[in-house]
């Protein structure tokens, strides 16, 4: 992991940036994931995107009510 910057509808976000290498039988899956657990609520997820069997997944945070 390494400090990193992203942007998603929610604004711009400071925050860890985490890549994941995943083998399989099928052979290797990278997921990349942004997160700030201090500032967000349920994991610090602000931004994901991965492969999947039906193409490319981005998931990115759009609100959230702090605790």
């Amino acid at each position: 992991s390494k400090p990193d910057t992203v942007t998603v509808p929610k604004g711009t976000f400071e925050c860890s940036y985490v890549k994941i290498r995943q083998k399989t039988d099928q052979g290797t899956t990278d997921t990349e994931l942004w997160v700030n657990p201090e500032l967000v609520p349920i994991m610090g997820l602000i931004k994901m995107a991965s492969e999947s069997q039906i193409g490319p997944v981005t998931i990115e945070l759009t609100d959230f009510k702090a605790l």
